[in-house]
């Protein structure tokens, strides 16, 4: 007499993703107790703190002594720049026989850049409403750099390290989107859309 089959339950083959559910979102509950009381502790309590804090509100309105500070961030992300990491990036998933990878970090800056400026320069143009400048300057060019950097550096990144690479390169992302309208060189809607193709290419890629 044949044995009879034993299925196994639905929810079985899930409950090892579900621990690393569960271990991830308890590693983040600790991690965002822990920034709030660093920054209770330090912005809020210390005067230096305060100070730093302060000083990063006031950045908003755009100062002269502000204004140069940012510019002059902004003006480190230039084609240069971009090559240079772009060597990096490609050398380090080299070194890794990840050449897939290597291919696709190229693949999704280019693809993204040259997307951007043919939107902006090309296809995209800005009916004149009587709201500011009419020249078209969506999508941001420094903000579509920023984000297929920071994709590109996902692309290649060895998963123990993909989620520092997450976390400094959305600083990057927001430093450079944040002072680019500051700086009175783009508005909101022109670092949303070169986020949009970022993401879009990232996917693509993908």
């Amino acid at each position: 007499m044949a044995s009879p089959t034993i299925s196994r339950a639905p929810s079985a083959g899930h409950a090892p993703g579900r621990a690393k559910t569960v271990a991830a979102a308890l590693c983040l509950l600790a991690l965002s107790f822990g920034a709030l009381v660093v920054m209770v502790s330090y912005l809020l309590d210390a005067r230096e703190g305060q100070r730093v804090d302060q000083a990063a509100m006031d950045a908003v309105y755009a100062r002269r002594d502000a204004l140069d500070q940012l510019l002059s961030v902004l003006g480190y992300l230039s084609i240069g720049t971009m090559a240079t990491a772009i060597v990096v990036l490609v050398s380090m998933a080299a070194l890794r026989q990840r050449f897939a990878a290597a291919v696709g970090a190229v693949a999704v800056v280019a693809a993204a850049n040259i997307t951007t400026q043919v939107l902006k320069r090309v296809v995209l143009d800005r009916p004149d409403h009587g709201y500011g400048w009419h020249v078209n300057s969506l999508p941001s060019g420094h903000t579509t750099a920023a984000v297929s950097l920071v994709v590109a550096a996902l692309l290649v990144a060895p998963v123990a390290l993909r989620g520092l690479v997450v976390l400094v390169g959305t600083g990057a992302i927001v430093l450079t989107g944040v002072s680019t309208v500051v700086a009175g060189w783009h508005r909101p809607s022109d670092v949303l859309a070169a986020l949009a193709v970022g993401l879009f290419w990232g996917a693509a890629v993908v």
